[in-house]
């Protein structure tokens, strides 16, 4: 069961693009909360404390939200990063009943060394995200993997995949996560081409008059 981690927030009274830029120069990040049969919320939260509530929840999916009242439990659905700054510009929070599953997206993450790796094998990994459903205090920080078996020319499919019994994965079976693949072999051409062995004739002179 994951630990929940507190994010604070506040009402979100303007709207529009100046208003929004002015409060990210502030520090604030704006954000929505929608689901659980109620009206949608506009938010702010501080860039600095978001910034420290992910770094203690350490890839945790469920948050309580808390500064607009009653606290929710809640997750991240989306979250817009600035790609210059790399730093996050919105977000949109759902409400969850902590005894209704849901359906969200998790990392796979794959652990250890492939046996074949020590004969050159190239590990290729197809698949990052998996989406699964669960109740939101049994989703995972990841989709863990162990991989040490894996021998050049192996594949892991999602049906290879040990899952807890409270999580379902929602994708077919035959879905690749990763291949050990054989060492490449760079062939060196040394054929010459018919140009290259050929001298080039550089002319000097007026090209003659017909």
């Amino acid at each position: 069961m994951e630990k929940t981690t507190i994010i604070t927030a506040e009402k979100r009274e303007g709207k529009g693009k100046w208003y929004l830029g002015a409060k990210r120069r502030e520090g604030f990040v704006p954000a929505v909360l929608y689901g659980g049969r109620k009206e949608t919320e506009d938010l702010l939260l501080s860039l600095q404390d978001l910034e420290v509530a992910f770094h203690k929840a350490k890839g945790t999916h469920i948050f309580e939200l808390s500064g607009i009242g009653e606290s929710e439990p809640v997750i991240i659905k989306e979250k817009q990063i600035c790609p210059v700054k790399n730093k996050i510009i919105h977000i949109d929070f759902m409400r969850v009943s902590k005894d209704v599953k849901i359906e969200v997206e998790v990392e796979v993450e794959l652990i250890g060394t492939p046996d074949g790796a020590k004969d050159g094998g190239v590990l290729d990994q197809q698949t990052h995200k998996l989406n699964i459903k669960s109740l939101p205090t049994d989703i995972p920080s990841a989709i863990k993997v162990n991989i040490e078996q894996l021998k050049i020319g192996d594949r892991l499919y999602v049906k290879d995949i040990p899952v807890d019994s409270r999580i379902e994965i929602l994708e077919p079976e035959d879905k690749l996560i990763a291949s050990l693949l054989p060492p490449r072999v760079i062939e060196e051409v040394t054929t010459e081409s018919t140009e290259a062995a050929e001298p080039e004739v550089i002319s000097k002179g007026k090209k003659e008059e017909e």
